[in-house]
């Protein structure tokens, strides 16, 4: 449907305006906001065309809130285009420099299509030239024409040209205007567009007739006459003949200048057109006193005079009241000379306050601007100073989150340091007491026994034993609490000569045990801490050796993979193994499963493997198990490298 409406506006106006209007109505009834919004920009569009302009100042305002409701800026810009021609239209120029501005703003946007700022680029472009900021108009066409492709908006393109033709005219710069249209006409050869193909050869004809190439200005002129008759352009016709014969007056063809004007008057008379009448009978009062018919002059002269007055054209009133001046000089009519140079004095004065007043106008549309451009200037810096408060403000955000993780984290590791020490003071106490209270009860039988002097080697072998057990619990808790202390130096480690160390710290005990200890061929170099993992294997590898079976030749097979997601290190021996319900219980401090008569130690060396894995290293570590078939540790390390 818009589509359809879009084609139709460009010959029928009037009936686009009806289809939008039905259009519009419709959508409103559905409350399809889209369909809404696209139908009144139709309408605005319409109504501009037809000339309808105070209607499309009506309807801006509802239509501007609509788009603006929908968050829809295009839509907006769209509107203050359309306001911004109607201003155009009713002659309301600083109002509408403002709205087109304002239209510009959003069209700037890359994600809108340029044709949009092209168009409001050109009237743009004239709403300057009318102010008399040429300077500015100039840049407006500019920028409209970088934006036109050429190949693809040839019309389009014309229709600028010749707008900047008329501010060439205004600057006297005849010579580039002449060539601007000569480009038109180039185009037009090439597509169909007469109306502008008209213009273009009227353009042609005015410049060659400034630039006193008056035989040119003919040929021109006289091209553009037949095309304007062909095409049934009356207006245009006539316009076209009072420039016509003014060149002919110029090149002293005076009765084919007479003939063309009586023509057309008589034309006039049969179908009214004041502004065209003016431009005829101009050229026809000069032909007239050029012929010395004074007498007719002063009768046509003085109903001309009456009706450029009561257009308000003072140009025209300049130049008609110049001929009767001619007139009434030749008769001698001294009173209504002197009336007339009166006249002519006051409509002189009137022009140069027209133009007087185009400077002042233009001076307010320059503090307008200049104001304009200082509110922007200032919210400008209002928004860097929000902005760069804002990213402060982030970045001290940022910091703080950082700092209260980094505390959360450090208070978790706190709390479970504190829950960990509350259960090895818990257990620690406990198994610490029973060596004590072994000792104590050994040593005071053995200061009765020295009374009686009964000596007792075996009381001095508890003693002993008791002793020892003391110095290894110490000792393992002194490894377990430097696990948490000690300052990790990370490093590259070479895990073959790491465990070469190992095996030879633990040799004695391999080889009194009788083991079987198989350690893969290639291990890697990896980045760690060469002090963990040398606690971390020596624990399982021990453990291995001391949990072996005694009804089967032991053996520990250490083995070696590489995934996706790190080292994987497998210690696997074919010990006593583990019930499944103690699998995790294992990795606790202080957790025993069998008697210290059957196997020596306090039940720390597996928490702190844990610890070192998923503490320090940050890895994982877990055991698969049967009873009487052995068991198998998993170490997972990061690859760090």
């Amino acid at each position: 449907m818009t589509i359809e409406i879009t084609n139709i506006l460009k010959t029928q106006p009037d009936k686009a305006l009806k289809l939008a209007e039905l259009y519009f109505e419709n959508a409103q009834q559905q409350k399809d906001i889209p369909s809404m919004l696209t139908s009144s920009i139709l309408i605005l569009k319409a109504h501009n065309i037809l000339g309808q302009y105070k209607q499309t100042e009506k309807l801006a305002i509802p239509f501007s809130q609509l788009h603006e409701k929908a968050e829809n800026s295009e839509g907006l810009a769209d509107c203050w285009y359309a306001i911004g021609v109607a201003k155009h239209g009713l002659s309301q120029w600083l109002e509408s420099a403002e709205y087109l501005q304002k239209a510009i703003d959003v069209f700037k946007e890359p994600d809108i299509e340029k044709s949009k700022l092209a168009n409001c680029y050109n009237v743009m472009a004239c709403v300057n030239m009318e102010i008399g900021k040429f300077s500015e108009s100039y840049q407006n066409f500019d920028n409209c024409l970088d934006l036109i492709n050429e190949e693809l908006e040839k019309p389009f393109l014309c229709k600028v040209i010749i707008n900047m033709g008329k501010l060439q005219f205004l600057l006297e710069e005849f010579e580039d205007a002449y060539k601007n249209m000569q480009k038109v006409l180039r185009i037009t050869d090439e597509i169909n567009f007469p109306i502008i193909r008209l213009v273009a050869l009227i353009n042609c004809g005015v410049a060659k007739y400034e630039l006193k190439a008056f035989e040119k200005a003919e040929i021109y002129l006289k091209r553009a006459l037949s095309n304007a008759k062909s095409g049934n352009y009356q207006r245009l016709s006539f316009n076209t003949s009072g420039l016509l014969a003014q060149s002919y007056i110029e090149t002293d063809k005076l009765q084919q200048a007479i003939e063309l004007t009586t023509r057309n008057l008589e034309k006039l008379k049969k179908v009214p057109d004041n502004k065209s009448y003016l431009l005829i009978v101009f050229p026809h009062l000069r032909c007239l006193n050029l012929y010395k018919r004074y007498e007719e002059v002063i009768e046509l002269g003085e109903a001309a005079y009456e009706l450029s007055c009561q257009l308000a054209d003072s140009a025209k009133q300049k130049d008609i009241l110049t001929e009767l001046l001619v007139a009434h000089q030749a008769l001698n009519n001294t009173s209504e000379s002197l009336a007339i140079t009166l006249k002519l004095l006051v409509v002189k004065e009137l022009i140069y306050k027209r133009n007087n007043k185009l400077k002042i106008l233009n001076a307010k549309s320059e503090q307008v601007i200049q104001e304009r451009e200082s509110k922007i200037d200032q919210q400008a810096r209002v928004i860097q100073f929000i902005n760069e408060s804002k990213k402060q403000l982030e970045e001290k955000n940022r910091h703080l989150e950082k700092e209260i993780a980094q505390r959360k984290i450090a208070e978790a590791k706190l709390i479970d340091l504190n829950n960990e020490i509350a259960s090895f003071a818990t257990v620690a106490s406990h198994d610490m007491r029973e060596p004590l209270r072994t000792i104590a009860s050994y040593a005071q039988l053995l200061k009765r026994r020295i009374k009686t002097e009964e000596a007792n080697e075996e009381l001095i072998e508890f003693i002993v034993d008791a002793s020892k057990r003391m110095q290894v619990l110490l000792s393992d808790l002194i490894s377990y609490t430097k696990v948490e202390t000690a300052e990790i130096l990370f490093e590259s480690v070479d895990l073959n000569s790491l465990l070469s160390i190992v095996i030879s710290n633990l040799n004695s005990q391999i080889t009194e045990a009788k083991v079987s200890l198989v350690v893969a061929e290639k291990l890697p170099t990896i980045y760690s801490s060469k002090t963990l993992l040398n606690l971390v294997f020596q624990n399982l590898i021990s453990n291995a050796v001391k949990y072996r079976s005694k009804e089967k030749e032991p053996f520990v097979h250490i083995k070696y993979e590489y995934q996706k997601n790190g080292h994987y290190f497998h210690i696997e021996d074919n010990g006593i193994g583990i019930e499944k319900q103690y699998l995790d219980e294992i990795f606790m401090p202080f957790r025993r499963l069998h008697s210290k008569a059957d196997y020596e130690g306090i039940g720390i060396g597996l928490a702190t493997v844990k610890r070192i894995v998923t503490k320090k290293l940050k890895g994982k570590i877990f055991v698969e198990s049967a009873v009487n078939k052995g068991s198998k540790f998993t170490i997972i390390l990061p690859d760090l490298h």
